[in-house]
């Protein structure tokens, strides 16, 4: 057979997409964090279509499960609460579509229509009025949407950025419980 070994296909995409996809989740957690993260599996979404990689992180600490949540406690003031959001793709020339489909994937998420383990049942529980955190939380949640385009150079029109902005701003669920910090391509 003639197709390079990083084109070959395991779990369904090609070996380099799946490389790709856990290196750029790896840079924008590391970044946000200002640390290496140590498992970067832990914000791979896996399997699910249209996020590659999620990162909540409340005061400086990477939230992998409920019990994270625990070990910071239930009386602990929350300062800041970070939701990111990571796309990836090796396609040549940016995907219009595919950028969009994945905001709106995230504003799905977000509103609860897109079920993504561990990652929901972790929000759940930062929002549910009958836990403690919700009531500790000082500042509006951020949210940050990154998507990283295997393309060099993105001439990306301002106003699908705005459009795809307004996507969270229009939603009086979304805008009221978060502030909309980054949509990025890179």
């Amino acid at each position: 057979e003639t197709t390079p070994k990083p084109m070959l296909h395991v779990g369904g995409k090609p070996i380099l997409q799946t490389i790709v996809e856990k290196f750029v989740n790896y840079v924008v957690i590391s970044n946000e964090l200002q640390r290496e993260v140590e498992d970067f599996d832990s914000i791979s979404t896996g399997k699910a279509q249209g996020i590659d990689g999620i990162g909540i992180i409340v005061n400086d600490t990477l939230i992998t499960d409920v019990g994270d949540l625990e070990e910071i406690g239930s009386n602990t003031k929350l300062e800041e609460i970070k939701f990111v959001f990571i796309q990836s793709t090796t396609e040549k020339s940016f995907d219009t579509k595919k950028f969009r489909a994945f905001v709106d994937n995230v504003v799905d998420f977000l509103a609860g229509s897109l079920i993504i383990e561990p990652f929901s049942n972790i929000y759940n529980e930062i929002f549910d009025e009958t836990k403690p955190y919700i009531e500790n939380i000082v500042k509006t949640p951020k949210i940050l949407v990154y998507f990283a385009s295997a393309k060099t150079t993105h001439k990306v029109d301002v106003s699908l950025l705005k459009s795809e902005e307004n996507k969270f701003m229009k939603r009086s669920d979304l805008a009221n419980r978060f502030s909309l910090e980054k949509v990025e391509i890179l």
